[in-house]
């Protein structure tokens, strides 16, 4: 029976963290494993999803990974998307995801949400533009053409709220412009670093944001701000503001 831990809402970098944990328990070899065991794995995999999801959602949960019918496969095994009887991280990342969202759980937002999207497009767009067998994809079980995923990277620079973040991205990339396509693996290691920049981007900013307002609140007392103080840093030159305090 499963027992839920503290449970709190999910953020979504906790998110992403349950998603991989879950994977590695698959015992993965590299960025695939064999679909069979993740069937074996099916209850471990479940219980990281309803660590992510509402206490009230979990006959949801367990819907979706029991299989509806004799001879069915469960939903959560349908959406691996197995190829040549194995399933790559990146499907399994969004698999994991598509179903604790269904059954709840908060979505990512800001850049780890722009981030899956990216992921989902760039999957899309591997089924229905393939790239070419041939010697530079020997051993290499799955992969996307290399300029749809520059071309998906400014697709998401285009509609983001953090521009400079894709722009560092598509100078990174800039570097392989030689290629023509490029392996899942490879694809998965690039992704997952974005992801750790994006979370320590997102904990830096809210870090800088309390700082400020516990600062600026506790400059009324203290006779200073966090404003003032960088100011300060930077030669005490700013911008000068003026107060007008009116005792009524």
């Amino acid at each position: 029976m499963y027992q839920p831990r503290q449970h709190q809402a999910c953020s979504s970098a906790c998110f992403g963290e349950s998603a991989l944990e879950a994977w590695l328990g698959c015992l993965p070899q590299g960025y695939s494993a064999d679909a069979a065991r993740i069937s074996d794995c099916m209850h471990e995999v479940m219980t990281q999803v309803l660590d992510c999801t509402p206490r009230h959602n979990v006959d949801d949960v367990r819907q979706m990974f029991v299989a509806p019918t004799a001879g069915a496969e469960p939903m959560f095994v349908r959406l691996l998307r197995p190829h040549g009887g194995r399933v790559h991280f990146l499907r399994f990342w969004k698999a994991f995801g598509d179903v604790a969202c269904l059954a709840g759980a908060p979505p990512s937002e800001g850049l780890q949400a722009e981030i899956e999207t990216l992921r989902d497009q760039i999957l899309r767009r591997a089924e229905c533009e393939p790239p070419p067998r041939g010697p530079a994809l020997d051993g290499i079980l799955e992969g996307a053409r290399f300029w749809a995923v520059i071309d998906e990277v400014h697709r998401a620079a285009s509609m983001s709220l953090s521009p400079r973040f894709w722009q560092r991205v598509a100078t990174s990339l800039g570097d392989r412009a030689s290629q023509e396509h490029i392996g899942f693996d490879e694809l998965a290691g690039i992704m997952l670093s974005w992801v750790s920049e994006a979370t320590l981007a997102a904990t830096a900013a809210a870090t800088a944001a309390e700082s400020v307002d516990v600062g600026c609140f506790g400059g009324v007392a203290g006779g200073g701000c966090a404003v003032d103080s960088a100011a300060e840093r930077h030669g005490g030159v700013g911008l000068p503001v003026l107060l007008h305090i009116y005792d009524v």
